[in-house]
């Protein structure tokens, strides 16, 4: 497989890299998810640890 963004980001690994990516399609689609769909496909911990990594590399 290929190397993702997703893989450089604290606590996914490829089992919750192809959870995201089927759930929302594509690295750009992770991007744009709100923090309430990250916590509910990862859980509250991971889930919010994601979202704030990914909207603080946007800044």
């Amino acid at each position: 497989m290929l190397h993702s963004e997703l893989d450089d980001l604290p606590g996914i690994g490829e089992k919750r890299r192809r959870l995201l990516i089927e759930r929302f399609g594509s690295v750009s689609g992770v991007k744009q998810a709100s923090e309430q769909d990250l916590i509910h496909v990862l859980g509250r911990k991971v889930g919010r640890t994601l979202y704030e990594e990914l909207h603080a590399a946007m800044r």
